[in-house]
Order: structure tokens, then C-alpha cells, then sequence
């Protein structure tokens, strides 16, 4: 398993810093400087 850069400002939602390590979220991934980061996150039920 690979961890993926989330920003807060990628992810959806009325609350954005709800998400916990271990949450099943879905994404998109994009390029970054730094490598791959998330995008367009939400929580999957």
C-alpha cells in the first residue's frame, strides 16, 4: 500500500478535516512536484 499527499483543500464534504486514517475514501490521482497527490477526495460509505 503507498501513501498518497492529501491536502485538505482537495477534499470534499461539509467538514474536510473529518477524514481519519483507515477511512475508505475515493480519489483521483494528479502530478506534483513532489510526486503523486490526491484529488477530488470524499468518503466512500
Amino acid at each position: 500500500m503507498a501513501e498518497i499527499f492529501v491536502h485538505h483543500s482537495q477534499i470534499g464534504g461539509n467538514n474536510p478535516r473529518s477524514i481519519s486514517r483507515g477511512d475508505r475514501v475515493r480519489f483521483t490521482l494528479e502530478p506534483h512536484a513532489r510526486g503523486l497527490r490526491a484529488a477530488d477526495v470524499c468518503l466512500v460509505a
